[in-house]
């Protein structure tokens, strides 16, 4: 248990920079949801 403890205290940071910066925000959503946020398209 306590080496998971510095990635929960890394996502709870990641948690709260969501909240306070919206550019933040949107490169986390770039990264973690490419197929509705991704500024590149890719074409098959």
């Amino acid at each position: 248990m306590k080496q998971k403890d510095p990635y929960l205290k890394a996502r709870q940071e990641v948690i709260k920079r969501l909240q306070d910066n919206p550019d933040f925000s949107l490169k986390y959503l770039e990264r973690k949801k490419k197929n509705e946020f991704s500024l590149r398209h890719e074409v098959t």
